[in-house]
């Protein structure tokens, strides 16, 4: 059977023709469908690399950085001992958002900021 003729052939009688076709045949057709299938996956990659790329950090499993968090503070003008709060916050907000900080992690830095600033309102364990 010539390779023309097989791509023309009935799937109900294709069956079984494989097995007996001579080795080499065999060898060309499994190179033909790995370079055919190589053509493909580059193909789909270049489309996947012209769609943008939508990442988003779920979780950080790592704690939090408190060396980093505590570059974040600034004070008021007034008194350089004094949190500005709402910069503060607006600072953590975007620094927890881009390194996939949790409620869990927000709390740990708010606590610790508030222990330091506000030793009465301390939680005591």
């Amino acid at each position: 059977m010539q390779r023309d003729d097989w791509d023309n052939t009935p799937a109900d009688q294709r069956q079984g023709v494989r097995s007996v076709l001579p080795a080499e045949i065999a060898d060309a057709e499994l190179a033909r469908l790995s370079v055919n299938a190589e053509r493909r996956a580059r193909h789909i990659n270049r489309i996947a690399k012209k769609h943008e790329k939508n990442w988003v950090l779920l979780k950080r499993k790592l704690p939090n950085d408190t060396r980093l968090e505590d570059m974040l503070l600034r004070y008021t003008y007034v008194q350089r001992k004094k949190p500005d709060w709402n910069t503060v916050v607006l600072n953590l907000k975007e620094h927890g958002e881009s390194c996939g900080y949790d409620t869990e992690h927000f709390k740990q830095a708010l606590d610790r900021w508030i222990s330091f600033f506000f030793k009465q309102l301390a939680k005591s364990h």
